[in-house]
């Protein structure tokens, strides 16, 4: 069994979705569970260590520690587009009240959190690292790779169709789709006014964030802050 680790909003539902879809389409399964398939169907479960909001801090570092790094899959992202994504889901899933900048300074949130979260994963060493931009570049390879690290047999022609059908732009109609009708599209896991498929862009943070607000964030990134 593997471990996927990830922050929240680091793109982990995307790389479900395709790993699932892929699951779907070689066992001829419907769309509408591939969220769960990934981990249903695969020496696969996942973590975000206890550091999203409604996270048991104790309980899920634990679990995240019996994993050996060998079996850990840490799921990356620029630290900028991370906060935002995380504060846009916060809002909706939480109903977060504050603004960008009250989230960015928030001691549990913001990126405070995220030091934290950083210096945790610093100390697990895993040894498979994926980056969420890397994805966004080289899906096919990217993905490629992850399966080959859970020992699964690869068809070049069924991880394309998987990759196809989870394009941003699909995606976010098939998470339409099932929020209308639950017979249609595909459960994406959305809660409250939040939905998982969102810009799924890199570098959105230069269009929403100040320079000030990308400044704290790097400097709280450098600096070493104690749980």
């Amino acid at each position: 069994m593997h471990l996927l680790l990830s922050y929240p909003k680091s793109g982990r539902t995307w790389v479900f979705s395709m790993l699932g879809k892929y699951v779907s389409l070689e066992q001829g399964l419907g769309n509408t569970d591939i969220v769960r398939y990934a981990t249903a169907n695969l020496p696969l479960t996942k973590s975000h260590a206890g550091f999203s909001i409604q996270g048991n801090l104790k309980q899920d570092r634990n679990r995240a520690d019996s994993f050996d790094p060998e079996k850990i899959i840490l799921l990356t992202r620029n630290p900028y587009d991370t906060v935002l994504s995380f504060y846009h889901d916060a809002k909706g899933r939480y109903n977060y009240s504050g603004d960008l900048e009250s989230f960015i300074r928030h001691p549990k949130y913001g990126a405070n959190n995220l030091k934290r979260y950083t210096e945790y994963v610093d100390s697990r060493d895993p040894r498979h690292v994926f980056s969420y931009e890397d994805i966004q570049e080289n899906t096919f390879e990217e993905m490629k790779r992850i399966l080959e690290i859970l020992e699964q047999p690869v068809v070049d022609s069924i991880l394309n169709d998987a990759i196809e059908f989870c394009a941003a732009d699909n995606l976010r109609e098939q998470e339409r789709l099932y929020r209308k009708d639950k017979s249609k599209g595909v459960n994406m896991k959305s809660e409250g006014n939040m939905v998982k498929v969102r810009k799924a862009k890199v570098g959105s943070y230069k269009e929403e964030m100040t320079q000030a607000q990308i400044d704290y964030i790097k400097g709280v990134m450098n600096e070493s802050i104690s749980n």
